[in-house]
């Protein structure tokens, strides 16, 4: 993963766990990269983060 992409992920995953607070709950939220929408939500067992912004792919899974 280069520096690029290591700084991406890690600014959308601040904004996506900022956002994204109750379990079983799906956020939308505004990714900071490309800015369109993003949605995602917390795992309802165990608490683990998913998040995916549909423009840019970019996404997270816990």
């Amino acid at each position: 993963m280069s520096k690029v992409e290591k700084d991406d992920f890690l600014k959308f995953l601040e904004v996506a766990n900022e956002t994204i607070k109750e379990k079983g709950k799906i956020y939308k939220f505004r990714c900071p990269l490309c800015g369109n929408e993003a949605e995602g939500s917390k795992n309802t067992y165990n608490g683990h983060l998913f998040a995916k912004c549909k423009n840019c792919d970019m996404q997270i899974i816990e």
